[in-house]
């Protein structure tokens, strides 16, 4: 990188996928010392960039703003793209890293969806949670995945946040998340806090459908490949058995290094 440019980014929401990072790019992209990449999850550290791709990522910043920053959940995937901590470190060995997690069973059962939903998933629910070190129950495997964070970046540059706490509580999340970064405190009015990106099972979601089929009918364009809301999956108790006990070991190791209860979690 060229000694003219400043060493990027300040700090990267590295996922996890599912698990609140779209709300939490919103609310920051308000706050006026931080510029958020634009558009979200540039994934610039998934693989060797050269210097003319370092110069349109410089681009997706606002160079007025103090601090930029990433939001890229496919850094917190190392089983699909290995190596992303030591090329941040590359560039900006300074860099602090967040992590929001919920809990890894409804992750994973949440990712399932989020890819059968736009047709990258063909099997059932059972049939991909259940088959061995699948990319569902990997990416809900947080310690796996920030593992190596901690080794390059230390455990004072690290912050977890619990999805579940932005959702009931979203400003204390923030203020969290602002003293961390060294930037000054700011609130979200109630008013315009919100649930960005919510799964396609939610109420609101099954109107806004039913609304739209009932536009395409009338136009006499309704047919079977208007997209449906999926039902969420029941899960036979065997499959629930298997899934815990191979997040169990994870999910442990992760207390210990948060030093939270999450005690919402299956696992």
């Amino acid at each position: 990188m060229g000694d003219s440019r400043r060493a990027v980014p300040d700090f990267v929401v590295i996922g996890a996928m599912k698990a609140g990072t779209t709300s939490l790019y919103r609310y920051l992209q308000r706050h006026p010392e931080l510029s958020l990449a634009t558009p979200k999850e540039p994934n610039f550290f998934i693989e060797e960039r050269t210097e003319s791709q370092l110069d349109r990522y410089h681009a997706c910043f606002d160079e007025r703003k103090r601090l930029w920053g990433d939001v890229s959940p496919n850094y917190a995937k190392r089983h699909l793209f290995d190596g992303v901590p030591e090329r941040i470190r590359r560039y900006a060995p300074q860099t602090r890293v967040i992590i929001s997690v919920r809990d890894p069973v409804d992750r994973a059962l949440s990712h399932y969806l989020h890819n059968r939903a736009r047709g990258r998933e063909t099997r059932s629910a059972e049939a991909a949670l259940a088959a061995p070190h699948n990319n569902y129950l990997l990416t809900s495997s947080y310690w796996h995945q920030l593992e190596p964070y901690v080794k390059t970046f230390g455990r004072e540059r690290i912050l977890v946040v619990e999805a579940e706490d932005l959702l009931s509580d979203a400003n204390q999340v923030l203020g969290e998340v602002c003293s961390f970064l060294g930037v000054a405190p700011f609130r979200v009015p109630a008013s315009q806090l919100r649930r960005y990106n919510a799964s396609v099972t939610s109420g609101r979601a099954r109107v806004l459908f039913a609304r739209l089929r009932t536009i395409l009918g009338k136009l006499r364009l309704l047919n079977e490949d208007v997209p449906q809301p999926a039902p969420r999956p029941l899960l036979g108790e065997s499959v629930q058995s298997q899934i815990r006990q191979y997040l169990e070991e994870d999910a442990q190791a992760f207390r210990r290094f948060s030093s939270l209860p999450l005690a919402r979690w299956q696992v």
